[in-house]
Formats: C-alpha cells, structure tokens, sequence
C-alpha cells in the first residue's frame, strides 16, 4: 500500500490514465509558452532576483501566465501551484489529493546564460504520484509527455500540436 492506495488500485489507476485525450488542451499551452520563451531568449528579456538569490525572468512570468492560465480554464477545479507564482500556504497545499505543479522555466540560469538546457514543466500529482507530465524543451523544439504507462515526444512548435495517435506504451 502506498499512500493510502493498493498495489492493484495503482496499477489500475495509471492503466487508466493512459487515456491522454482529457489533457489535450495543454498541448497548445506549451507550444504558446515555448513561443514565448524563445521570443525572449532571441530577443531579450529582464532579470531579478528572488528572496533566495536565484534568477527570474520576464520570460519565466510570461510562460507562468499561459501556463496556469490554460489550466485553471481547462480544469478549473484541480488547484494549480507554480514556482513563481505560488500563492497558497503550505497549510492548504497539504491537504491537496490532486494538484498541478508548474515550473514556466526549470533552468533559468541557463536560460540567461543562453544555453539551451532549459525545460518548460507541468506534472499533474494525484495522492502524491505524478500521473501525468509534460516537458517542454522550446530550445530543441521538442515535447515530451508521460501519462500512466504510456509517453510521446512531439514537435513543440506544430501550430496545429495533438497527438495523432495514442501515447506509446
């Protein structure tokens, strides 16, 4: 049993989850995102410091934005927490069986530093087990996404991203 959940439950659980199709609206998400942090990587963006003395750019703000504002739309009754934009305390957050958790710019020193390992994230966690995650690397215009059992890689900027066929087991 982990967290509260059995061995067969779990497995049936990320069997299910497979299923990609629910999550769909994301994939526009992070190719708009991905635009945007390239715009600003090409062209120039502003850089401050946080209260722990690490990097945050106009663009890491800028991929928050879309990226929280398209899954608030899409799934509005799943709480979503980001690295820069983090708003509920610990307290609530810990109470939360299901969460988004947004990272607009993992790796932003190499971003300022323009190299080009850096990734934009979202995980869904459900009970404490990532359930679903997409990675968007805008710099090798890839995206990778992992669901259950089942993963892709996609070409990041395609105007018209979707999965054409199922997730690959």
């Amino acid at each position: 049993m982990t967290n509260g959940i059995t061995e067969p439950e779990l497995k049936n659980y990320f069997t299910s989850m497979s299923d990609f199709s629910k999550f769909a609206p994301l994939l526009p998400a992070m190719r708009d995102a991905g635009s945007a942090v390239m715009d600003a990587f090409r062209g120039g963006f502003s850089v401050k410091r946080k209260p722990d003395d690490t990097p945050v750019t106009s663009a890491d703000l800028e991929s928050d934005r879309i990226l929280t504002a398209a899954l608030r739309a899409a799934f509005p009754e799943i709480p979503v927490v980001s690295e820069e934009t983090a708003k509920d305390s610990w307290t609530v957050r810990r109470a939360w069986k299901k969460f988004f958790l947004v990272d607009p710019i993992d790796g932003t020193s190499e971003f300022v530093a323009h190299r080009n390992d850096f990734t934009l994230n979202i995980a869904l966690v459900e009970n404490g087990f990532v359930t679903l995650g997409l990675v968007g690397a805008p710099a090798t215009d890839e995206l990778f996404i992992g669901c259950g059992n089942a993963a892709s890689v996609l070409k990041l900027s395609d105007p018209d991203i979707r999965l054409s066929k199922p997730l690959r087991h």
